[in-house]
Formats: structure tokens, C-alpha cells, sequence
């Protein structure tokens, strides 16, 4: 249907907690381009009206003449006269950091991509390349563990509904468990802790030593991990006063928001722990009635 689609990323307004974004589509073949936000996300059962929270969306050809594009439902939008070059543009608001939605702030943004992104309908393996343009003074970081962080590209629509983002002061890594891995490794990387105080939220070795632990536990009761697609699993994690508490997996990832600094206080490992768990039981042996999530209807 397209030969591949590219999306990008602006914050010129992240005070007022909006970001810009613009997809670009080509070689479309279908009459009509049916556009649409997610309905549903990685980890979660419930359905999500991403579509909400977008707003000012406009449509222009190769020319940068705009077409007329129609809102047909709250999330789904229709371009019918199209010369098989696409360009939107849309302002998406998040105010609401956690596992499943948007946060956007003067201090960064944090990135579901299933809330943030809007996508072609009828084309799920296509490429994708994402764009962000960072934030001044803040460090990017997402869910592929060796990945160029400015400009990747994701080998199709679900790849990139399963991929998460943060911009923030500091952002560190904490990738665990190669696929199918009989004796599982871990990164020597700290928990992540994106955070504006660096002296007290500096994680502690021990901590990382026993987030380590916990995943090898975990593993040794399956027996092996699942085959993930880039070969790790990766946690990111905000943990500042300004997000919303929640741990959240996704097929090779884990957000987790927690509310507050980073001070020793090693609860915070549980989450590691009951996502990582919850992943391996998911994934290497799902329930009877687990299906992959189709982003456009609750998962269950």
C-alpha cells in the first residue's frame, strides 16, 4: 500500500503540556486515507480514547497544499482527494505520565506511543522512521536497547505502538534478560531516574545488583525468556514528584512511573520485579484467550 511512512516530534509548547506532530505517508493506494488514533495499549485491558487529546489536525499534499480532512470519529479521520502523498499534523496534550498516557512538561516528556501517535489505516508492516526533535538540555531515551535515539526506525505500525520515550534532565538504562536465555544476563546499568536532583536520586549499586537478582529469579521459574524482538528487555523509568505511580510492560518493555525521588527507598523494585513476571507469564504462557493487541479495541 506505501512503501514506508516517517513521523516527527516538536515541543515548542511544553509548558502549556502540548506537543506537535507531523506523519508523513506515501504511495498510498487506497481512495480514501482512513486515519486514527489508538484505542487501546500494551498492558492495559481497558479502552483508552487516545483521540481526546488531539486536536488542531490539518492534511497537505507534496506541494504543501492542504487537503480537506474530516473527522468521521472521535478518533478516526478521513482523507478522500489525495494525490498518494499525505502529510498531517496535528497538536497532541498530555498532562498525565504514566504507563499508559502522555506527559508533557516544562521539565520533558514522557511518551506512550499508542496516546501519542496516529497512524494509517489498513498498513501494519510498513517502516516507520521517528523523529524527535529534543527538548534544549534534555537527554533522549527509548525502549530499543542500542538504537540511534534521534532518527530510529521501527519495522512496522505495531513495532512503533510498542515503543516508549522520555525526555528528561537525566535519563539511565536498565535493560535485562537476552531472549530464549538459559542463563539470563543483565546490563551493569543503574535504574533509570530521570530527575532535575541528581544528589539524591542517583540510584545505588546495590539496588541495580538486585533488580538483577530479582529478574534471574523470575526467569529461573519458566525456565527461559520469551524471543524478544531486539534480543533484551528493557525497563525505563520515571521517577520523579511530578508523574503518576504505575508500572506497565509492553511487548519488549516496561515504563514505570513512580511518584516521587529516588532516595534508597528499594520498593520500588517491586514493580521491576511483579512487570517482569507479569511479562514472562504473558508471553511464555499465555492465557487461553490472549490475543495480540490491535491498538484499535480493548485488549481482553
Amino acid at each position: 500500500m506505501l512503501n514506508g511512512s516517517a513521523i516527527s516530534f516538536s515541543f515548542p509548547n511544553l509548558a502549556h503540556h502540548e506537543a506537535r506532530i507531523e506523519l508523513v505517508v506515501s504511495d498510498i493506494t487506497a481512495r480514501t486515507a482512513t486515519f486514527r488514533m489508538s484505542r487501546s495499549s500494551p498492558g492495559r485491558y481497558a479502552t483508552h480514547e487516545f483521540g481526546k487529546n488531539v486536536y488542531d489536525v490539518k492534511a497537505y499534499d507534496q506541494n504543501s497544499k492542504p487537503l480537506n480532512i474530516v473527522r468521521t470519529d472521535g478518533d478516526v479521520y478521513e482523507v478522500s482527494r489525495h494525490s498518494g502523498y499525505i502529510r498531517v499534523q496535528y497538536t497532541l496534550y498530555g498532562n498525565y505520565a504514566d504507563g499508559t498516557y502522555v506527559g508533557l512538561d516544562a521539565d520533558g516528556a514522557h511518551l506512550n506511543m499508542p496516546g501519542a501517535f496516529m497512524w494509517l489505516k489498513g498498513v501494519d508492516n510498513t517502516p516507520i522512521t521517528i523523529q524527535l526533535q529534543r527538548p534544549a538540555r534534555m537527554a533522549l531515551d527509548n525502549s530499543h536497547p542500542a538504537t540511534d535515539h534521534r532518527r530510529p526506525t521501527r519495522p512496522s505500525r505495531p513495532a512503533t505502538c510498542n515503543t516508549l520515550w522520555t525526555a528528561r534532565p537525566r535519563s539511565d538504562r536498565c535493560a535485562t534478560a537476552n531472549g530464549r536465555s538459559k542463563t539470563p544476563t543483565e546490563r551493569a546499568t543503574p535504574l533509570a531516574s530521570p530527575s532535575t536532583e541528581p544528589a539524591t536520586t542517583r540510584p545505588s549499586p546495590s539496588s541495580a545488583k538486585k533488580s538483577s537478582a530479582s529478574s534471574a529469579s523470575a526467569q529461573a521459574v519458566f525456565g527461559e525468556t520469551p524471543a524478544y524482538d531486539y534480543g533484551s528487555y528493557t525497563f525505563l523509568a520515571s521517577i520523579n514528584p511530578y508523574v503518576h505511580g504505575d508500572g506497565m510492560e509492553h511487548r519488549n518493555s516496561t515504563m514505570i512511573s513512580n511518584a516521587g525521588n529516588f532516595n534508597g527507598n528499594e520498593r520500588i523494585l517491586n514493580t521491576f520485579a511483579h512487570e517482569f513476571f507479569h511479562l514472562l507469564e504473558c508471553q511464555t504462557d499465555p492465557p487461553p484467550n490472549a490475543r495480540a493487541v490491535q491498538f484499535r479495541k480493548r485488549a481482553i
